[in-house]
């Protein structure tokens, strides 16, 4: 714990940039009514998306295939990528290959499964509503470097840091296959602004919650990731008015590894959680966890701030890494 000092090593207010482009704007799909209706459609229409049903498996099927249409409607170039799992499952990939330096890629992942019984609102609907938002946004826009969005299966338990974990299979591959991913960004839980009656108890809440504000959106990275989750928290203060908080962590840290992020860590790649700090929620992983209560407002905010995030981050020249 001798790292605890330096979880909060960016402070200060957000600093409020100019938009993204011009309000009028119509392919700046970011709204909260869009986002609303990815939410209800995933949690709400579908339920609980898993293998460890005959429904809930099928549910995960019309996920997946609702992800790739809107991939494909986004201009990406989409694929499967089937996960040895017991069951026939996919993570789904859409890819807009960069003009100068293709080879360099920004990946933003979030899961697309749930936990045995959930409809799993914030975990993760909310973060798959945020990566199709980046695609219809920037799926038809160039810049130098490659970006890759992914909807990975296989996150809950009982694949969670399991062989069978959809993302682990993911970042193994991209390693063998010697991929240059310069910056992995893991969107998961990001419309529950919480409050401290709705946080559960962790290893780690007594250093944590009194130094954050319900409304506080974290970039979470081990200390390898550190210089990237600096960067990225930084171009979300200029893109977003809600405020964010770093917090450099080990990679041995309760609380922290149960997300897409933490494969690619495994990996010995950059990767950052963003997160409305989901993994201290009572619903989390509980039928609770409905699309009625989402902010979509605030995950409006949030999705904005993430697509400056990756536009800058697909700019940025190799000497900054």
């Amino acid at each position: 714990m001798a790292e605890i000092g330096d979880l909060f090593a960016e402070r200060g207010a957000p600093r409020p940039g100019p938009p993204l482009v011009p309000e009028h704007d119509s392919g700046l799909e970011l709204g909260a009514r869009l986002l609303r209706s990815d939410v209800l459609h995933l949690a709400g229409d579908l339920g609980e998306r898993n293998d460890q049903s005959a429904i809930a498996y099928a549910a995960l099927q019309q996920a997946s295939s609702f992800i790739r249409d809107a991939f494909d409607a986004a201009g990406l170039s989409t694929t499967l990528d089937a996960v040895e799992s017991d069951r026939a499952v996919f993570n789904v990939i859409g890819e807009r290959p960069g003009m100068m330096r293709p080879r360099q890629i920004v990946l933003v992942g979030a899961h697309y499964d749930t936990a045995a019984g959930a409809p799993d609102a914030d975990d993760n609907a909310t973060g798959v509503a945020a990566l199709l938002g980046l695609a219809r946004t920037l799926g038809r826009l160039q810049s130098p470097k490659t970006l890759r969005l992914v909807a990975f299966a296989n996150e809950a338990l009982p694949h969670m840091r399991m062989p069978t974990m959809g993302s682990l299979q993911y970042a193994a591959a991209c390693r063998t296959r010697g991929e240059r991913i310069e910056a992995m960004l893991s969107l998961d839980g990001l419309g529950f602004p919480g409050t401290s009656a709705q946080e559960r108890r962790s290893p780690f809440r007594q250093v944590l919650v009194p130094q954050l504000r319900p409304d506080q959106l974290l970039f979470v990275g081990n200390l390898a990731s550190r210089d990237l989750t600096k960067q990225a928290v930084r171009a979300f203060r200029r893109h977003s008015g809600i405020e964010a908080r770093v917090l450099y962590l080990p990679s041995s840290m309760p609380g922290v590894k149960p997300s897409d992020h933490w494969s690619f860590w495994q990996k010995g790649y950059r990767a950052v959680m963003v997160t409305d700090r989901a993994f201290l929620h009572q619903r989390r992983r509980r039928p609770a966890d409905l699309a009625v209560d989402a902010d979509y407002e605030y995950l409006s905010m949030v999705t904005k701030g993430i697509v400056g995030v990756v536009r800058d981050l697909g700019l940025m020249s190799l000497q900054t890494w």
